[in-house]
């Protein structure tokens, strides 16, 4: 379409009507008449319904399907992470998870397990800048699929270009030429802006889990920094396929997450800002991160803060002592390590 519009005869070096043209638009107008704009009547006429024709295809062309892209056959997976052999039950609700498991491994409500296994073809990286959001803040660890693919629109990325790597959201444009890496900041005023790459610009990983347990910073200075193992990954010991929605967005209902020891009270204060799975004396269940306690004179008192945009932070009783407020009390408590979005 676009090429039979630029070979019309109109258009052509010399040509009478392209003599009008540029004379009205790049010249003098005025000193164009009524007989020269009459004697090319018809070419303008053709030329201006093929624009609009050409126009139209242009249209068509910005909202067809996306293209599907078509991955290198070159590509160079990451090392996968280093990992202890474990087993672990996928338990049914977060009391079971929050309480011991039983020694001999047995969980008569329990129909899944989880495996070192899923962890054979995953790698990890530290996220340095405050880039995935609430849902994988700075200081978290994300794991992802150690061979590079093309993840959908909207999905959590690791992109790496040589020495660079990037913590990103990917974003795709309809006509799937092309993609956008955006970040997502915790505080809006202090985000960076959005990159645009070509088609296999990066090698893409996808995120399929992440590990919120505090670490040191490694050296770098990228958004995403390489881990060849990471010592939380040891201490796993037993998992819960989320149903409640109060950790939004870092954690969905459906996901897993992972959980390490089963804290006693006077562990709570060294593990400040951690998730822990809590349960109460009443048999309710939550989700939460650990806060202050409300006074150096009321210890036994502790906030636990909400995680993520729904839910509210709640004061409980670490421990029943007599004469207390009317509090909850916390029965159980077990530290969350991460989370595992698909198995």
């Amino acid at each position: 379409m676009l090429s039979r519009f630029c070979d019309d005869p109109a258009l052509a070096d010399g040509a009478e009507p392209r003599r009008v043209l540029n004379e009205a638009h790049h010249r003098n107008a005025n000193a164009l008449s009524y007989i020269d704009v009459q004697n090319v009547d018809m070419d303008l006429k053709r030329l201006r319904s093929a624009v609009e024709r050409v126009h139209e295809e242009f249209r068509h062309y910005r909202w067809r399907e996306p293209l599907q892209e078509t991955a290198p056959d070159n590509v160079v997976p990451l090392t996968a992470v280093a990992i202890p052999a474990f087993s672990v039950p996928i338990v049914q609700d977060i009391a079971a998870f929050s309480s011991q498991v039983p020694s001999d491994g047995s969980q008569e409500l329990s129909l899944e397990t989880l495996s070192s296994q899923w962890f054979d073809d995953k790698s990890l990286f530290y996220i340095r800048r405050d880039t995935m959001g609430f849902t994988i803040p700075a200081g978290s660890i994300a794991i992802v699929e150690s061979t590079p693919s093309s993840p959908a629109d909207h999905e959590l990325v690791i992109g790496r270009r040589g020495t660079q790597a990037f913590a990103r959201r990917l974003l795709r444009p309809r006509n799937g030429e092309g993609y956008s890496l955006a970040a997502e900041a915790t505080d809006p005023r202090s985000g960076r802006p959005t990159l645009a790459f070509e088609n296999h610009e990066l090698d893409l990983h996808r995120v399929v889990g992440a590990l919120f347990v505090q670490t040191p910073p490694p050296v770098g200075r990228e958004e995403a920094v390489f881990l060849d193992e990471h010592p939380a990954l040891g201490r796993i010991e037993v998992a819960y396929r989320v149903r409640e929605d109060s950790a939004v967005p870092r954690v969905m209902p459906g996901q897993i997450i992972l959980g390490g020891a089963v804290l006693t009270p006077d562990q709570l204060d060294a593990m400040r800002n951690e998730i822990v799975a809590v349960t109460l004396e009443s048999g309710d269940s939550i989700l939460k991160r650990i806060g202050a306690p409300l006074s150096g004179s009321l210890p036994y008192l502790r906030q636990f803060e909400t995680i993520g945009g729904l839910g509210a932070s709640v004061v409980i009783a670490t421990e029943q002592v007599e004469g207390a407020p009317d509090l909850p009390v916390m029965l159980n408590a077990r530290l969350v390590l991460g989370v595992v979005y698909d198995t």
